[in-house]
């Protein structure tokens, strides 16, 4: 930060600058990464990252303390308080560009992303400490834009720390996993719509013969003409092996990973399969 003597708004303006410079390079398209596969200690990386995440979320939890109260910190403990949170910033980036170039696309989106979400927490908790100082908000109001905003900031701190993947392999396997759950959905979803359209069905006849009328329900099924009817049972049945398909690749690509056995452009095509495949599968159930 600047060493020229500064208000709290210029503390807060020239803290906003440094994380937003942060930011930048977390969803740069091509970081300067400066790791060597050879000597890189995944397990150790990610200790550490995630203790590099704690630190931010603790300079964010003080900034929150001491500003949500009367008198609020001087001008100088401002300053050393914004230093502190750029500083533990700046670790978490230079933790993030330690990484090798060459670990694997998703893993070093999946990291990228998971510190810019934390960074960019950051950056709504300082524009409500801004809020806050300069009286933009009232007093009620800017109170609890902080606390949720400092709440933001531990969420995405303790994600870090808790479900950074360690390897490309296991980001491989837990987008491949969650690919799988959106397929699983996307069967219980057609499945219901196709029970609605046969309970529909079936109130209708039951109605037929009395003059009562029958308040009448939107169902999924109503508007499906009898080809598409035709098509909803294979497909139903081709979601199904789609989710077992991805259920049994995303078990061996975990096993894989464990053992180190599977190359890195090999997860990378297994990955783009399962979003291909969930894809298709949302798209499918869109037309009915």
């Amino acid at each position: 930060m600047s060493s020229e003597p500064c208000t709290r708004s210029r503390c807060f303006s020239a803290l906003l600058t440094s994380l937003n410079n942060a930011l930048e390079q977390f969803t740069s398209a091509s970081p300067p990464f400066k790791g060597d596969l050879g000597n890189f200690d995944a397990t150790r990386f990610k200790t550490l990252l995630g203790q590099s995440a704690a630190a931010l979320a603790q300079e964010g939890n003080k900034l929150a303390i001491a500003f949500r109260t009367d008198p609020v910190p001087s001008a100088p403990d401002t300053r050393s308080m914004c230093a502190h949170a750029e500083q533990r910033t700046v670790l978490v980036l230079s933790m993030y560009l330690s990484m090798p170039p060459d670990s694997g696309k998703h893993v070093l989106d999946a990291v990228g992303k998971m510190c810019a979400n934390a960074v960019a927490a950051m950056i709504d908790l300082v524009k409500a400490l801004e809020a806050r100082e300069s009286q933009s908000l009232k007093k009620e109001e800017a109170d609890a834009a902080i606390l949720r905003t400092v709440g933001a900031v531990w969420e995405k701190c303790d994600s870090i720390a808790k479900d950074c993947p360690a390897s490309n392999g296991e980001c491989c396997a837990k987008v491949l996993k969650a690919q799988r759950l959106l397929v699983t959905d996307a069967v219980k979803e057609l499945e219901e719509a196709v029970k609605a359209a046969t309970d529909e069905s079936e109130t209708k006849e039951a109605a037929d013969g009395y003059d009562e009328e029958v308040e009448e329900e939107e169902c999924p099924g109503e508007t499906w003409t009898p080809n598409e009817r035709l098509l909803v049972a294979p497909g139903t049945g081709l979601l199904k092996t789609s989710a077992a398909l991805l259920k049994k690749v995303s078990e061996s690509v975990g096993a894989a990973t464990a053992s180190d056995n599977c190359p890195k452009a090999q997860l990378m095509r297994y990955a783009s399969f399962g979003r291909l495949i969930q894809i298709a599968a949302n798209k499918y159930c869109s037309y009915f």
